[in-house]
């Protein structure tokens, strides 16, 4: 087995461990617990509140991200900030081995699983924000523990220099089918399982192939883990994103044509990695990610992570935010004043159904299985 391996199924290993244990733990993370109340602040309180030290763990913060909302931050009054970054199981996991001693205050990012995860595990402080009724129904939770901030479609993207619109695949499917030698070879595979982009991908695939017969693996049937096997045994395993990639011309990459990535960083990597891209809507629809903010359990400065959520989810800050780096907002005025047509596009494209707490149920059976079968 190769290092690369041994590493990838660590991550496995430890991502199935705390998965399984999702509801299990009942010690409740030490710290502040009563609710929280920030409506009677006077303005030197807020002031005083927004200087304090104040720990946001995100895995929204690549190409830049971090360190421009960093900047945005402390032009606000949050001039004691700190933002960890990293992917999205890293920063969940870092977050369960902290309960019994929080270092962030907020979490920014995650999909639908991530933030399910961290409530279950009693992991999340209730706290809604002013500007939640201005995000649509359903995208919030119910119960007041985490709120939408970004709707991001997961999308197969490729190179317009490679294919025309009709030479391209129209599905992730046609990738690695045994008859479609012209795709074979072409497309990025993953080499980690660890990010909430691929996650939602992976069950984007998977869905297709639910079922609870009696010869179905962790939810899929065998045609499901045939499709799985095949994709790695046709697909590259090249190192970096799939726009560099796509843009490199030696070393691992220069064979990759197509690949996954968000919808807010095609405009901004594309114009990075001087490429021309196109994507694929499969008629099943696209998996979207719904990306989220919320305060952590027993965090030492409840009240600075309540003005944070304030200010990072608000309709000035949401729309500065999309105008910048092309997102979908999820709240609706920030989505009408900020959003470009290309971000309001890909929010409209059509959405694949697909039961996220199944997958939650399954994804650290998936990423144990997929590394140790599957996985060059």
């Amino acid at each position: 087995m190769t290092l690369k391996k041994i590493i990838a199924l660590l991550l496995a290993i430890a991502t199935v461990f705390c998965m399984a244990a999702c509801g299990g733990n009942n010690e409740e993370p030490e710290g502040p617990q009563e609710p929280i109340d920030i409506s009677n602040l006077t303005e030197e309180e807020i002031a005083h509140y927004k200087a304090q030290p104040l720990v946001v763990y995100t895995n929204s913060g690549s190409g830049g991200r971090a360190d421009w909302w960093t900047k945005k931050a402390k032009e606000a009054g949050f001039t004691n900030i700190t933002i960890v970054n990293g992917g999205a199981s890293a920063m969940s996991e870092k977050i369960k081995a902290e309960r019994k001693n929080p270092q962030a205050d907020v979490m920014c990012g995650l999909n639908a699983m991530g933030w399910a995860d961290l409530k279950n595990e009693g992991l999340l402080l209730q706290y809604v924000p002013t500007w939640a009724p201005l995000v649509d129904e359903g995208m919030n939770d119910p119960d007041g523990y985490f709120h939408a901030i970004t709707k991001e479609a997961i999308l197969l993207v490729y190179d317009k220099n490679t294919w025309t619109a009709d030479q391209a695949p129209k599905d992730w499917l046609d990738l690695w089918q045994d008859g479609n030698t012209q795709y074979h070879g072409t497309f990025q595979c993953w080499s980690a399982l660890t990010g909430g982009t691929t996650q939602v991908n992976l069950t984007g695939i998977l869905h297709r192939y639910k079922s609870d017969a009696a010869d179905a693996k962790y939810g899929v049937s065998p045609e499901g883990w045939e499709q799985i096997k095949k994709l790695y045994k046709y697909g590259v395993s090249a190192s970096g994103d799939v726009i560099s990639a796509i843009a490199a011309v030696d070393g691992s990459q220069k064979d990759v044509h197509c690949g996954q990535w968000y919808s807010s960083g095609i405009k901004s990597y594309s114009e990075t990695y001087e490429v021309e891209l196109d994507y694929v809507v499969p008629e099943v629809g696209v998996p979207y990610a719904i990306t989220g903010c919320g305060i952590v359990k027993g965090c030492k400065n409840p009240i600075t992570a309540a003005l944070f959520l304030e200010w990072y989810g608000s309709t000035e800050f949401q729309t500065t935010w999309a105008k910048a780096w092309d997102t979908a907002p999820a709240n609706r005025e920030a989505w009408e004043a900020g959003a470009s047509e290309d971000a309001k596009k890909y929010t409209n494209l059509p959405q694949q159904q697909i039961d996220w707490a199944w997958a939650q149920q399954h994804m650290g059976e998936w990423v144990e299985y997929i590394t140790l079968q599957f996985m060059k």
